[in-house]
């Protein structure tokens, strides 16, 4: 009767065996009544009297990767369309012409998109093909200048509005008077105008986006792109125009030709001869499309790149960028070209004065109808070829460009993280690091956790101090009598440091399971006792049994890693069943111990 329930005890033990860290997830008041020595972490008081003489010191390891603040990615957002409008400018060129062409009668004149580029290159040059390229300049920067200053706030804005009661607290503590000081006392907003002045407050990126719901990122992006779209229509309408206009009779016939001789001079035409309203004429179609593709490309891109990241465990190069590119590109292609033929045929049409409306189209749902009654439905995919061959070179330029930019922005945060780290350790400041500062940092990377320091006796920590500096130095190449560690080689004194704060958390480990005996080694008692103490016996399991069964376990957990089969572990044995458990785990187990032993510390 008692064999399900030893069985379920069994299957639980196995499951806990796979977790090394679990061994150690002991009860306070049997640790506080324990026998093993406290060490270090057992006086507080010495501990901090140790860690006063480093203050203001910040040890490399310490360093974090820090995002581009919001200055940094509207200027990111500004400066990577502007780039990329000049490489991919000819291929907007040639879809504003087929998209033109074959309109109300009007002669087809290219035959292909390929045709359409060679025509014009021959004919009219790279000036033909670059035609509205200032104004397609100065329309890109001023987008994504506006673009991205809008849309972080606002999604910042819809994330706190559909937020929780926990996560409004968490913010609001953040922007409180007193943050920073006892923790901030922060309060959830009460109504919707507080949580609007809250996320007005908030200048900084959502920490984990991949969490973030995709019709927010829709919802976002598509007002944002729409509001910004509808704001620079002028700058489109006059850059369409120039793009239509052709120099070579055989060319001008396929499309309504206006004689502005430059970007600055069409527009003051327009305002002249039909004011603002004939700058904004087509601006809702326009509008519309922004909105449709802003709410699409970067929740495509984003996505695209989480799961490349999460999923397909794609590393942060150049390649991604590319790749999430192109898709948005495609995808863009299918959804907008559309949208992109009714607002090109809006912006070259001539206009009418005195109905204030276009001769050939004048709106949204008549423009619908005559296209399909003059070309058929497959007019609104005119130029598909050409719209891809400039959206995925365009976004992949783009998202190639912002993705250096943010890389190396993190790079260079990096590297002053580095140098203010080097600086805080350089303690003579003559800009190398001497064996006293290196014993500094190690002794700094020993007193880091308390956890790890409630097993090592004073003596133990000093002989593992000296044990460690000596094993460093030797590592770096300092020899007695050189000057020490310059800043060009402080990124092996940060591997050096995090191999010797790897090896003693090991050791704090090593020196639990032998109940602090200096010379101990880990037996299968110690292991069964751990054990005990984690599961406690099922009261239908008689206790002879499940002493059988924890027995078992422990020595299988011995078997792992003794390799002179003495039925013990020594300490390199032990450091191999930790990372054997490790690899099979697919976790670090060192950052689990730490966590637990900051639990009880």
């Amino acid at each position: 009767p008692h064999a399900p329930a030893l069985r379920d005890g069994i299957q639980a033990v196995e499951e806990k065996m796979s977790d090394l860290h679990a061994m150690y997830l002991l009860d306070k008041e049997a640790v506080r009544n324990s026998s093993i020595p406290l060490g270090l972490g057992g006086d507080p008081d010495s501990v901090e009297r140790m860690r006063k003489r480093f203050e203001g010191v910040c040890l490399p390891f310490d360093i974090h990767r820090r995002p581009m603040d919001m200055r940094e990615r509207i200027a990111a957002g500004a400066f990577a369309p502007a780039l990329a409008c000049v490489l991919v400018n000819p291929f907007s060129t040639v879809r504003v012409r087929m998209q033109l062409q074959g309109k109300e009668g009007q002669p087809k004149i290219y035959a292909s998109t390929l045709d359409c580029f060679r025509q014009i290159h021959r004919k009219e040059g790279w000036r033909g093909l670059q035609r509205g390229l200032k104004p397609a300049i100065a329309r890109e920067f001023t987008m994504g200048l506006l673009k991205r200053g809008t849309m972080e706030p606002m999604l910042l804005g819809i994330n706190l509005v559909m937020a929780t009661e926990a996560e409004l607290v968490e913010e609001s503590k953040r922007h409180s008077p007193t943050a920073g000081r006892d923790g901030g006392a922060g309060n959830a907003p009460e109504s919707l105008w507080q949580r609007v002045r809250l996320a007005m407050a908030s200048s900084r990126a959502p920490e984990n986006m991949s969490n973030i719901p995709l019709w927010h990122f829709m919802l976002a992006g598509g007002v944002s792109n729409a509001m910004v779209t509808w704001l620079l229509a002028p700058i489109d309408l006059v850059k369409v125009r120039l793009k239509a206009k052709s120099e070579d009779p055989s060319l001008s016939r396929s499309a309504t030709q206006h004689q502005y001789s430059s970007a600055t001079s069409g527009a003051l035409h327009i305002l002249r001869t039909s004011g603002l309203r004939g700058l904004y004429f087509g601006s809702h179609l326009h509008a519309l499309r922004g909105a449709v593709s802003g709410a699409i490309a970067l929740p495509i891109y984003l996505h695209t790149r989480f799961y490349m990241m999460r999923e397909r465990h794609a590393e942060d190069t150049l390649k991604l960028d590319m790749f999430c590119g192109l898709v948005t590109g495609a995808a863009m292609t299918v959804v907008g070209t559309p949208l992109q033929v009714l607002s090109v045929r809006f912006f070259n049409q001539h206009y009418d004065y005195n109905t204030k409306k276009g001769f050939v189209y004048t709106s949204t749902p008549q423009a619908i109808r005559r296209i399909l009654q003059t070309e058929g439905p497959t007019a609104f995919y005119k130029g598909s070829v050409a719209a891809f061959m400039r959206a995925a070179p365009y976004l992949t330029c783009i998202m190639s460009i912002m993705g250096t930019m943010r890389r190396s922005m993190v790079h260079e945060h990096r590297n002053l993280d580095l140098h203010r780290s080097f600086a805080s350790l350089d303690e003579d400041g003559d800009g190398v690091l001497s064996e006293r500062d290196i014993r500094r940092a190690i002794s700094m990377t020993l007193l880091e956790d308390d956890g790890d320091l409630r097993w090592v006796t004073a003596d133990t920590y000093q002989e593992l101090l000296a044990r460690y500096l000596k094993t460093t130095t030797r590592n770096l190449r300092i020899k007695p009598g050189d000057p020490g560690l310059e800043f060009c080689d402080y990124e092996r004194l940060r591997e050096e440091l995090l191999a010797v704060r790897e090896d003693f958390r090991i050791r704090s480990m090593y020196l639990f399971f032998t109940k602090g005996r200096a010379q101990g080694q880990v037996t299968q008692q110690d292991v069964a006792r751990t054990l005990r103490r984690l599961l406690p016996r099922d009261c239908f399991v008689e206790q002879a049994d499940w002493d059988a069964v924890l027995d078992q376990c422990a020595h299988r957990l011995i078997e792992v890693a003794d390799r002179n089969h003495d039925g013990r572990l020594q300490y390199e044995e032990f450091k191999e069943l930790v990372s054997k458990l490790g690899a099979y785990n697919g976790i670090s187990l060192l950052n689990q111990w730490y966590g637990f032993a900051m639990r009880f510390a």
